[in-house]
């Protein structure tokens, strides 16, 4: 895409189709390592600052969208200059989820980003969340419940549609009698890929492909890990566009969600048990069995357990491995009219009515 694009949205049924700009930043990438994560967001917040001022209104809110804080701050800074409400989106709790993974331990610096998130919480007219476990973050924070909202991710509608013309064989090289388990999604630490790395090294799972589709800070890693324990059943297929990832997905016979977490760090848990990460939606519109680590008490579960296609293990590489054997030996594709269901009830379209309702009463609150 070019530095600036203008891009056709429909706003669904009810609204006017209308055009929506969409500008590009250049940014230092972001690694693995504290001080350049925090460069690339501070870059990103700078950045974002100045082109916000460049736009001509009149503008009616501003929606700002986190990871990370610092993306919030840009745009509450830019609401306050423009007289405009705004609406903050968390779509991860932060800095609980970088203090609970370990990323963040400098105490001086928790204490200066919980204070952040506490005055940008203050300043947003409603806070919008992805999930019920960080609505209950956010109303820790001191926010009150009639502020947060939840609107949870989403599927394309028309998820169904290309697969009578589906060429497993082309897409993957898929042959015949061979079982694939697939992963689709960011390769960061707290992606517990390495359970992944470990169940394909596990004798029983020897005949089976494992392919893992995106990349992250830790894809380099994975490789030479691979690499150095001689698998040669693990693949990686890299970036892929978005419109072709449903399509990976159905080529799959097992989809993994590996989750770390321990029950001796209770806050790592505590996050995990409120993460239903938009991959958990694809997989689900894909209709093929699920091989999870999340705690059984998250709030996934019940989604999980709705279509009746998840097997639960434990958050370990061998644990993953007999999910896997365990789901290639029983039949738990969800049926076609369970995923007609779930597309209908979590697509694109039902969330954008959702947001789009919430920014419209937003801008005639006081």
């Amino acid at each position: 895409m070019p530095a600036s694009a203008a891009v056709e949205i429909d706003l669904g049924e009810g609204h006017a189709a209308g055009r929506c700009l969409v500008r590009r930043l250049r940014v230092p990438p972001h690694g693995d390592r504290f001080v350049r994560r925090l460069v690339n967001y501070i870059a990103f917040m700078v950045g974002s600052f100045r082109a916000g001022l460049r736009l001509r209104g009149p503008f009616d809110v501003l929606v700002a969208s986190s990871p990370s804080l610092f993306v919030a701050v840009a745009g509450t800074l830019l609401g306050r200059l423009r007289g405009i409400p705004v609406v903050l989106e968390v779509r991860d709790l932060w800095p609980e989820s970088a203090v609970a993974t370990g990323f963040l331990r400098n105490p001086l610096l928790i204490f200066l980003a919980r204070r952040l998130e506490r005055w940008l919480y203050r300043r947003a007219r409603r806070v919008v969340a992805l999930t019920e476990g960080i609505r209950s973050g956010i109303r820790s924070a001191g926010v009150p419940s009639e502020r947060i909202h939840v609107v949870p991710n989403a599927v394309d509608d028309d998820l169904l549609a290309f697969e009578e013309t589906l060429d497993c064989r082309a897409l993957v090289g898929h042959r015949t009698g061979e079982a694939i388990a697939m992963y689709a999604g960011a390769h960061g630490i707290n992606n517990a890929l390495d359970f992944v790395i470990d169940a394909a090294a596990e004798p029983e799972c020897a005949a089976i492909r494992f392919l893992l589709i995106g990349q992250g800070t830790q894809t380099a890693r994975l490789k030479q890990r691979v690499k150095s324990l001689g698998l040669s059943n693990v693949e990686f297929l890299g970036y892929q566009p978005r419109e072709r990832v449903p399509r990976l997905l159905h080529c799959a016979d097992v989809l993994l969600w590996p989750v770390l977490w321990s029950s001796e760090k209770p806050a790592l848990r505590v996050l995990k048990e409120g993460a239903v990460p938009n991959k958990l939606y694809d997989y689900l519109a894909a209709g093929k069995p699920i091989v999870t680590s999340v705690p059984r008490s998250g709030e996934a579960v019940g989604l999980l357990d709705a279509y009746g296609c998840a097997v639960y293990t434990d958050p370990s590489g061998k644990e993953i491995a007999r999910g896997v054997q365990e789901s290639l030996s029983s039949s738990r594709d969800a049926e076609l009219g369970l995923r007609e269901d779930f597309i209908a009830a979590h697509g694109r379209s039902k969330r954008a009515a959702e947001m789009l309702e919430l920014l419209e009463a937003g801008v005639g609150d006081t």
